[in-house]
């Protein structure tokens, strides 16, 4: 029961939540950076949001989800194990959980070459090659640094939205991405 954008709007809080956190010193311009792009992001977002039906499960479970990652990146910025040895066991886990799942529901599936692509985007690029990426910027960065770099994903989103599938852009989609790159610029500022 909870839209893409609510669940986006939700997960946008992260990155104010680790430098409340994490920064002893809270830099007001950082912090203002980070409100100005959740700002954007909702602008971004908002026809999604007002399409959102406020579901109570829904809107717990986004909470955890924001919990476990903020402390997720937290923990993982102190891990020294390479990201090659840890991922097979999260997988591993994670086709256990689905496995688990699977006899519980109905699933239909229409085998073409868009679902292959698809799959093979979603398994080696999103799950592989950007879980190996995000846990090398978290181990030689800043974290609020790393997490706020989730700002671009509703941007990119909405590019290839438009690209791909021609859907326009609100005005408040655009000005909500400017928000998000201003806002970014001011976080990534050099102090």
């Amino acid at each position: 029961g909870v839209t893409p954008g609510l669940m986006a709007t939700i997960m946008g809080i992260q990155p104010i939540l680790t430098l409340c956190l994490l920064e002893k010193s809270l830099q007001k311009e950082r912090l203002f950076g980070l409100l100005i792009a959740l700002a954007g992001l909702i602008l971004l977002v908002w026809k999604s949001l007002t399409m959102s039906f406020i579901a109570p499960i829904g809107i717990f479970f986004a909470l955890a989800a924001l919990i476990c990652i903020t402390f997720g990146a937290i923990m993982q910025k102190n891990i020294q194990q390479a990201p090659t040895a840890v991922l097979p066991l999260q997988y591993v886990v994670s086709l256990v959980v689905c496995l688990f799942i699977v006899p519980f529901e109905h699933f239909e599936i229409t085998w073409n070459s868009q679902l292959i692509i698809s799959v093979l985007f979603l398994g080696i690029l999103i799950s592989v090659v950007a879980q190996l990426l995000l846990y090398r910027l978290l181990s030689q960065g800043n974290i609020v640094n790393v997490t706020s770099l989730f700002y671009l994903v509703p941007i990119v989103t909405a590019l290839l939205d438009f690209l791909i599938l021609k859907n326009t852009l609100p005005l408040a989609g655009l000005i909500g991405m400017i928000g998000i790159l201003l806002g970014l610029l001011l976080v990534f500022k050099k102090r």
